[in-house]
C-alpha cells in the first residue's frame, strides 16, 4: 500500500471540512453573520466562498484563507461585495479553482489579474489601485505556503494588530487540527485561556509551556477578543 506524501496529506487536510461558521468567524475576528452571508448561495447568486460542506456550512482551511483575504478587501479597503463577487467570478474563469482567493495562482499571477479586474469594475483612481495593492500584499504576507504553494500557516492576529503586527499566534494546517496555537510551542490558545480563567497566572503558564509571558498575554488577548466578538 502506497504511503501518502506530505504534499498529498496537506492537500487532503486543506479541503477537509473542519470549521463551523461560528468557530471560523472567531478565529478571523469577523461577525458570524457576515461569514455566513459570504458562503451562502441564494437563487442565481453564487457564494463568494464555496464551503467544503455547503449543506452543513462547514469550512475548510482553504476556506479560512479565502475569508481572511476577503475580510481585507471588505474591512480595510471597503470594496463592495458586488465588486468582489464579479472579480472572483472573472478569476474563476481565468484560473479554474475552487478557491480563487486562496490558491497558489492568486499569490502570483492571479493576484494581479484580480486587482486589475477589481480596478476596472470599480474604476479606481491610480492612488486607489496602489492602496488596494498594498492592502492585499500586506495580508498575503500573513499567509505562509510550502514549497509547492500550499497555504499551511495563517497569522490571524496580525490582521487587526496594524501598529504592532505579531506572529505569536498561528493557525497551522499541520498542528492541532488547524486550531490557533502559540507559534513556537504549538499549544492551543484555547487551552491557555481556559487555564487562565481557572486561576492560573500568565507567569505560571509561561513556565509550564516554556515560553515567554508576552506570548501567553498575546494568546489571552486573542482568545478574549474572539469571545467578545462572538
Amino acid at each position: 500500500m502506497k504511503t501518502a506524501t506530505l504534499q498529498e496529506r496537506r492537500l487532503a487536510r486543506l479541503e477537509q471540512p473542519s470549521y463551523g461558521v461560528a468557530e471560523a468567524a472567531r478565529i478571523l475576528d469577523i461577525p458570524a453573520n457576515t461569514l455566513r452571508y459570504w458562503i451562502r448561495a441564494t437563487g442565481a447568486r453564487r457564494a463568494v466562498i464555496t464551503p467544503a460542506d455547503p449543506k452543513n456550512e462547514i469550512l475548510s482551511f482553504a476556506n479560512l484563507i479565502e475569508a481572511y483575504v476577503l475580510s481585507a478587501l471588505r474591512r480595510e479597503h471597503e470594496v463592495s461585495l458586488q465588486t468582489i463577487r464579479k472579480s472572483v467570478a472573472y478569476l474563476r474563469k481565468q484560473y479554474p479553482s475552487r478557491h480563487p482567493l486562496a490558491d497558489y495562482d492568486f499569490a502570483t499571477d492571479g493576484k494581479h489579474v484580480f486587482l486589475e479586474r477589481l480596478s476596472n469594475i470599480e474604476n479606481l483612481s491610480k492612488e486607489g489601485q496602489i492602496e488596494l495593492r498594498k492592502v492585499i500584499e500586506a495580508y498575503l504576507r500573513n499567509i505562509k505556503r510550502d514549497s509547492s504553494g500550499i497555504p499551511i500557516k495563517l497569522f490571524p492576529r496580525a490582521r487587526f494588530e496594524q501598529t504592532r503586527p505579531t506572529r505569536e499566534i498561528v493557525v497551522n494546517l499541520d498542528v492541532a487540527f488547524g486550531r490557533p496555537v502559540l507559534a513556537h510551542s504549538g499549544v492551543r490558545t484555547e487551552i491557555i485561556y481556559q487555564r487562565w480563567q481557572a486561576g492560573e497566572s500568565p507567569e505560571e503558564l509561561a513556565r509550564d509551556y516554556e515560553t515567554s509571558e508576552q506570548a501567553i498575554q498575546e494568546a489571552l488577548r486573542y482568545e478574549a477578543r474572539a469571545r467578545n466578538a462572538a
